[in-house]
């Protein structure tokens, strides 16, 4: 037992120094299981931060920008004209979608310019396609970094002339490596991964909106054929249209000329018959007060005095030995060879009393001599009597001229240019055609049998050429100097 008691103190050094060595082993491995556990959840952390980049980057390549631009043109086209329309939808596709001002500008112009919505949306593809190629070309740069990185080159010289040569690469990224401060950046070769990673994400992308594009070409290309397709159709349709409006149009026209034509002969046919109608009324009511003054003077035993307005001429000159009165009317006024006249006495303004009557022996162009039928010795005719119509005289008014019309044919004893001016000459009117209104019809050689028969039937007095100069009182000297003037 002393054996072993001895045996045991005398081992009891080697085992203090076995528990020491043994807790000092103990007590760094939990230094370096502590030091591995912060190097462990550093590496977590860095990890899930490159999963949340990657997700993000993700979301972007996978249509978040492309959604928001959308979103984004058409809140504006339902918004164009309001206040701050152009602000917002540049924001949006600035900050959001993550396209230039260029873009933005680009975008304001074809909308203003009238483009579709459709096409607008195409354009914003298209920008989309370039900037995931340029996105790509970033990338591929970054690669191309992190690979160097991630191989282990300390020597950054040689990594800045592979960058330099590289003509591909964006100058960012060239000044970031060629940077004295630039060092290999923690977790390169995850970086590396990442990036490679996106690469080919953005370039699957890429396939994806070229595929997109080569469709939506060839449907707009289909589309395009249906439409050339139904143009030959829809020209016809067109023209058919057209010369049935062509044909309506002329329709109504011709309807419109004709009924304007027919509302202005119509208004003329009306004033006409007005105005004759008021020259008949004004015929009528003279005759009505020269008759009641007729009537007046017979009642009272006195001559009948003719208002003013129906008076015809004024005495120019008396010759009582001779016992003949001139007038101031001739052939001009329509006077012809035994109009008679009663002579009335003027005091100012008013017919006074009967002096006497003549009868037109002679006449010319502008003055008659007139044969002085009844006077008193003590109250002769004068200067400045005056001459009227007798109850029992042929009517005669120097207002209303007598209206003619030529028929058949005339030659040179009587060419129609003599026959007219002899018309015109003794005061008469010359008209086209023949109506009841008519006073003569002068006929030459060959008149028209249509011209006879309706003078017949209306009344109206025909006279033969040959006969016209006795009718109208020339003498055939007048008829020989109107021939030369003619």
């Amino acid at each position: 037992m002393s054996n072993y008691y001895y045996l045991g103190r005398s081992s009891f050094p080697s085992l203090y120094i076995w528990m020491t060595l043994s807790l000092v082993l103990a007590t760094s491995g939990l230094v370096y299981f502590l030091l591995g556990l912060a190097k462990y959840e550093g590496a977590v952390a860095n990890k899930l931060l490159l999963e949340a980049q990657d997700s993000a980057l993700e979301q972007k390549i996978n249509g978040s920008n492309q959604e928001a631009a959308l979103k984004a043109i058409q809140r504006y086209e339902q918004d164009k004209g309001k206040r701050g329309a152009f602000e917002n939808m540049q924001t949006a596709l600035v900050k959001n979608a993550r396209f230039s001002h260029q873009v933005v500008n680009s975008v304001k112009n074809r909308f203003d310019a009238g483009v579709s919505l459709e096409e607008i949306e195409a354009y914003l593809e298209e920008q989309s396609s370039i900037g995931l190629s340029k996105e790509i070309q970033r990338e591929d740069s970054l690669t191309q970094l992190y690979t160097g990185l991630v191989a282990g080159s300390s020597r950054v010289d040689d990594l800045n002339n592979t960058l330099s040569k590289d003509e591909k690469v964006p100058t960012e990224i060239k000044t970031m490596a060629m940077s004295e401060d630039f060092v290999i950046a923690e977790g390169a070769k995850a970086k590396y991964s990442f990036h490679k990673g996106n690469n080919t994400n953005m370039q699957v992308q890429l396939k994806d909106l070229k595929v997109k594009e080569d469709e939506a070409f060839d449907k707009t290309k289909v589309q395009m054929e249906n439409m050339r397709s139904k143009l030959p159709e829809l020209r016809e349709v067109f023209v058919e249209k057209s010369s049935d409006v062509d044909n309506k149009y002329s329709e109504n026209y011709g309807q419109q000329v004709e009924m304007w034509d027919r509302f202005l002969g119509e208004t003329r046919r009306l004033i006409d018959k007005r105005r004759i109608e008021e020259i008949e009324v004004y015929k009528l009511s003279q005759e009505l007060e020269s008759k009641q003054n007729l009537l007046v003077n017979r009642v009272v035993g006195r001559d009948w005095i003719p208002p003013l307005d129906l008076v015809d001429g004024t005495v120019l000159a008396f010759d009582g030995k001779a016992n003949v009165a001139l007038i101031n009317i001739g052939r001009g006024n329509g006077l012809r060879i035994g109009q008679g006249f009663d002579v009335f006495r003027m005091k100012g303004d008013k017919i006074q009393e009967k002096k006497g009557r003549v009868i037109v022996e002679r006449i010319y162009s502008k003055i008659s001599v007139c044969r002085v039928l009844d006077t008193e010795d003590l109250n002769p005719l004068s200067y400045g009597d005056v001459v009227a119509n007798g109850e029992n005289d042929d009517a005669f008014d120097r207002k209303i001229l007598k209206s003619y019309v030529l028929s058949g044919r005339f030659y040179k004893a009587f060419s129609r240019d003599l026959v007219e001016v002899m018309i015109e000459s003794a005061g008469g009117r010359l008209e086209q055609n023949i109506h009841k209104k008519i006073n003569y019809v002068v006929v030459g050689d060959q008149p028209d049998e249509d011209d006879i028969k309706l003078c017949r039937q209306l009344g109206v007095r025909i006279v033969r050429v040959r006969d016209l100069p006795a009718q109208l009182n020339y003498s055939a000297a007048e008829i020989e100097s109107l021939r030369k003037i003619n």
